[in-house]
């Protein structure tokens, strides 16, 4: 992200309400300008909020950007035109983090795809289980040999198969 636009655009802003508080200071000192304390207090209230505005845009693209990646909603994209040269740079940021997550997201996804079906097709039994009680693997071979369909927990797999569940729940991780 090129902070360099936003980091002028601060600056620029931060100058120009620096201004306005001097020229507001040196109106208050000036009897023959009776409206002008008014009018560069109003401009200072304006410049102030305008400048809020601007950091919480930012920020509230920065959330949304995050929640898009923790929600793996990554297939909405900012838009890398408008009038704003340091958020249309940070679009254009965001934009390319998304695509680079997404592919990463599709290659692991593709891969898993082909570890599922090289477990389908493989001859040998294989049944794997978590700590939780969930059944992650019962691959087709596994489902030929015990004559069984499909088993989701090792609870329903014990109740199934008792003796059997017995020997591999006393197997260590990786035996």
């Amino acid at each position: 992200m090129k902070s360099k636009n936003f980091t002028q655009s601060i600056i620029i802003q931060v100058l120009l309400i620096s201004v306005t508080c001097f020229v507001l200071n040196w109106s208050f000192f000036q009897p023959h300008l009776v409206l002008a304390p008014y009018t560069f207090a109003t401009i200072l209230v304006i410049q102030v909020v305008s400048m809020i505005q601007f950091i919480r845009r930012s920020n509230r693209k920065l959330t949304l950007f995050m929640e898009w990646i923790k929600n793996t909603g990554l297939t909405e994209r900012f838009p890398e035109v408008g009038p704003n040269g340091s958020h249309r740079q940070l679009h254009k940021t965001f934009n390319e983090i998304a695509g680079i997550i997404a592919r990463s997201r599709a290659d692991k996804e593709s891969q898993q795809f082909y570890f599922d079906r090289a477990l389908e097709s493989t001859g040998t039994s294989i049944i794997s289980f978590d700590s939780d009680g969930k059944i992650d693997i019962f691959n087709t071979a596994a489902q030929a040999l015990l004559k069984c369909k499909s088993i989701k927990t090792t609870a329903a797999f014990e109740q199934k198969f008792p003796e059997l569940a017995a020997f591999l729940f006393s197997l260590k991780s990786n035996e």
